[in-house]
């Protein structure tokens, strides 16, 4: 009679562990998507830099590949509180003095209209504190 009293208590002690597992299994799931949270700076960022490039290029600022014009068209437009650095390349290749002075920024590339075809811009964007 004893062992049927002792495996009951086995199978009970199994499924109230199996339960504990299950319960921290769903505490770590949720921690882990509240964690991976979309950050609001990095779509301001992301919007920002597409506006910012796509105006520059329909305005033809890239064209020349000036860097004297860009960076002035770009200080017209871009707040003071962004710091915006980028690298033209097409038959040759520009870059701006600006340097990313933050952990936090947005990268991206677009094809654009430069004398002689197209160029590729690759360009950051990140906020200044």
């Amino acid at each position: 009679m004893s062992n049927l009293k002792s495996g009951k208590g086995f199978i009970y002690s199994l499924d109230a562990i199996i339960a504990i597992i299950l319960v921290i299994a769903v505490i770590a799931s949720f921690n882990l998507v509240f964690e991976n949270k979309i950050n609001p700076s990095s779509v301001v960022l992301r919007k920002l830099a597409t506006d910012l490039t796509i105006v520059l290029n329909q305005k033809g600022i890239f064209y020349d590949l000036d860097n004297i014009m860009i960076d002035n068209e770009i200080k017209k437009i871009l707040s003071k509180n962004y710091g915006f650095s980028y690298e033209i390349k097409s038959s040759t290749v520009i870059k701006s003095t600006n340097a990313k002075d933050d952990e936090d920024y947005y990268s991206g590339v677009l094809i654009i209209n430069v004398r002689g075809g197209l160029g590729i811009l690759k360009y950051q964007i990140w906020q200044k504190e």
